[in-house]
């Protein structure tokens, strides 16, 4: 068999707050942007992996609150007219870093919404209190339901229109991974197009055993 490529995915997705997927696994971030629920010390930290919602909550919440999006501590100062602020993909940054956002926030009493691929023990003891004190929420991996609601609002994005027995098949043998679902339809449209084929259950099953081959 061929080895497969993997590409590189753009993020071309729309942030609507029509276009997000709401089930169990992000119920409670969902509503946490979306509703009037107090926020712990003004902060939320949304944690979940790749490719689980996070931007698209983040701009969900930007639309509801005219929040402004921040990378390091003199945009923070800057805007002193914004009451709400968003630092992403707290990963990226060192802890020194992340607490003096985290404080100079705080101290202004501005509302400000955090996002982590993960949630690690932190070194410095004033990062860790901070975190005990903010309020946090892990989008869990998709269960069942928002796999196959995953896979069929995707191939549906790319105008692919598959059968409910392929979606039944891809749903039970894809892995249970935002990332990877997103990777796999990625693959499936590209190659489908570039090799002129249909969808069919071989066709799948040589995408997947692929992906896994890698």
């Amino acid at each position: 068999m061929q080895q497969i490529i993997l590409p590189i995915i753009a993020d071309d997705s729309s942030y609507n707050v029509s276009d997000f997927i709401v089930s169990y696994p992000n119920l409670e971030a969902y509503r946490a942007v979306t509703s009037n629920i107090i926020w712990p010390q003004n902060r939320l930290l949304i944690i979940g992996e790749s490719g689980s919602g996070k931007t698209h909550l983040t701009k969900i919440w930007q639309q509801k609150s005219g929040a402004h999006y921040i990378r390091d501590l003199s945009q923070l100062v800057s805007l002193k007219e914004s009451d709400a602020l968003i630092f992403e993909n707290l990963e990226n940054y060192q802890e020194i870093e992340i607490l003096n956002i985290i404080n100079a926030a705080f101290g202004n009493k501005k509302k400000l919404l955090l996002t982590s691929n993960y949630y690690n023990y932190v070194k410095l003891k004033d990062l860790r209190s901070r975190f005990n004190s903010t309020y946090k929420i892990l989008i869990k991996s998709p269960d069942e339901n928002m796999v196959q609601i995953l896979i069929g609002k995707m191939l549906h994005d790319k105008q692919i229109k598959v059968s409910k027995e392929i979606l039944n098949y891809i749903s039970v043998r894809v892995k249970r991974s935002f990332a990877d679902i997103k990777t796999f339809i990625t693959y499936l449209d590209k190659l489908s197009l570039s090799q002129k084929r249909n969808i069919t259950i071989n066709f799948i099953k040589e995408v997947l055993e692929g992906i896994e081959a890698n």
